[in-house]
C-alpha cells in the first residue's frame, strides 16, 4: 500500500516549492526583465525631463535584479551598462581640478559603530590634511553608538581639530552634497555602496575612492578608485588575473 502524506509532509513540501517559484522562477523573470530595460534604456535614453524620470522610477528595481540575481551571482557586465546609462541620462556636478593648498579629506565609513577603529595614527595627518568625519545613521539604534563613540573621541577629535558630523537615515542627498561641496574636498572615501549614487552625482569632490564591503562594485564613472574585500564571483582565473566580465577585465 502506498503511504499518504501526512500534513507536516505536505506543508514542507509546498514550503520548498514556494521557495524554489520565489527563489528561481520570480527572480530569473526579473533578472531578464532588468537585462531587457538595460537593453532598451542604452539605445533609448538620453539627457531629457522624460529619459531622467524613465531611469530614475527604475533604477533600484534593474540595480537589485542584476545585483546578486541568483545564489550570490552577480551580472557585473549589467551592472557596468547602468554606468553608462547614467552617463547618458544624468548632468553631473563637474569635478573641481584645483586642489587646495592644505588637502581636505572626508571619510564616510560609519566609523562610529566599528570597535576596532583608532584615532591615533592620525595625529601625523592632520599637519598636512583637514580631516572630515560624516557618519550616516542606518536605524535608531545607532544614534547609542554615535553617544558612546563620541564620549570616548569628542576631547581627541577638538585637540586634533578632526570635524564630525552626524546625518540622520533619511537625509537629503541634496544636502549632504552640498556641505561636501561647500567644503570644496580634495578627496572623499565611502564605503555606503550604492546608497551615495545620488550623492555622487553633485558633488565637486577632485578625486572619490569606494571601499565596497561585497564583491559589488558602485556604478558610477566619476569614481576614481573601487576596492573589493571579495572578488566578484562568479569567476575565473587565468596566470595571475581574475576574470568575471564575459569580454571585459576586471583585475
Amino acid at each position: 500500500m502506498k503511504k499518504k502524506l501526512k500534513f507536516k509532509d505536505k506543508v514542507y513540501f509546498f514550503s520548498l516549492l514556494n521557495k524554489f517559484f520565489y527563489s528561481f522562477v520570480i527572480k530569473s523573470i526579473a533578472y531578464f526583465l532588468s537585462k531587457f530595460l538595460i537593453f532598451i534604456f542604452i539605445r533609448l535614453l538620453f539627457k531629457n525631463n522624460l529619459s531622467y524620470i524613465l531611469f530614475k522610477s527604475s533604477y533600484n528595481f534593474v540595480y537589485k535584479n542584476i545585483s546578486y540575481y541568483l545564489n550570490l551571482r552577480s551580472d557585473l557586465e549589467a551592472v557596468q551598462q547602468l554606468s553608462f546609462i547614467r552617463d547618458k541620462v544624468i548632468i553631473y556636478k563637474k569635478k573641481n581640478k584645483v586642489f587646495n593648498k592644505k588637502k581636505k579629506i572626508i571619510f564616510i565609513l560609519n566609523v562610529a559603530k566599528s570597535n576596532l577603529v583608532t584615532f591615533d595614527h592620525l595625529k601625523k595627518f592632520t599637519k598636512k590634511f583637514d580631516l572630515y568625519f560624516f557618519e550616516i545613521e542606518k536605524n535608531k539604534e545607532d544614534n547609542k553608538f554615535k553617544n558612546k563613540f563620541l564620549k570616548k573621541n569628542n576631547n581627541f577629535l577638538i585637540k586634533n581639530n578632526i570635524k564630525f558630523e552626524w546625518f540622520k537615515r533619511n537625509f537629503s542627498s541634496d544636502n549632504l552634497s552640498t556641505k561636501i561641496n561647500k567644503l570644496n574636498a580634495d578627496l572623499i572615501i565611502f564605503d555606503n555602496g550604492i546608497s551615495m549614487i545620488d550623492v555622487i552625482d553633485k558633488i565637486n569632490t577632485k578625486k572619490i575612492i569606494s571601499i565596497n564591503k561585497t564583491s559589488l562594485f558602485v556604478p558610477h564613472s566619476k569614481i576614481d578608485l573601487q576596492t573589493f574585500h571579495q572578488p566578484p564571483w562568479p569567476y575565473r582565473i587565468q596566470g595571475n588575473k581574475i576574470y568575471n566580465f564575459k569580454k571585459k577585465k576586471i583585475y
